[in-house]
């Protein structure tokens, strides 16, 4: 492990703005290195820059032509961003602070309320192939694909998008 977590991350270079550029050695994803909030315990935060699967469904056509899915699909992701959270391991999908005594800020709250609505808009098992997809960038196929397009269209709706 190094100091950016268990990612195993190798720097390849640095870009104009200053923003450190690591490839994932068993994956070859790419992340950005980015500064974070030291009150939240983190000295660096890696952010994949690859597509997102979401992103890369869509370009496949998984999610027909439909932009309004993949707009509602990436707008959950940002609204999960916001709330200064990152992915989990358990059964429960609501917002969750990873760090020890770090303190919610209002635009936070602002943004766990919404996303909270968001994923209480999606019914049944719908929302567990959205959060699947859209938070934890995990692959689906055959009938979970029909889900996440219902889901994602459930989304859309939410968010006026339809």
């Amino acid at each position: 492990m190094n100091d950016y977590g268990p990612l195993n991350l190798k720097p390849e270079f640095i870009k104009e703005d200053g923003t450190p550029v690591a490839t994932q050695a068993n994956t070859g994803s790419r992340y950005e290195l980015r500064l974070i909030d030291a009150k939240s315990g983190h000295n660096r935060h890696a952010v994949n820059t690859e597509p997102t699967m979401l992103r890369k469904l869509f370009s496949l056509g998984v999610l027909g032509d439909d932009q309004a899915r993949l707009d509602a699909g990436e707008r959950l992701q940002e609204d999960w961003e916001a709330t200064g959270n990152r992915p989990k391991a358990g059964a429960s999908y609501s917002p969750f602070r990873g760090s020890a005594g770090s303190e919610e800020t209002p635009e936070e709250r602002l943004a766990a309320v919404r996303y909270n609505a968001a994923v209480k808009s999606i019914q049944g098992y719908d929302r567990h192939v959205v959060i699947k997809v859209c938070m934890w960038n995990e692959m689906c196929d055959g009938l979970d694909l029909q889900r996440l397009c219902r889901g994602l269209d459930q989304l859309s709706k939410h968010y006026g998008l339809r």
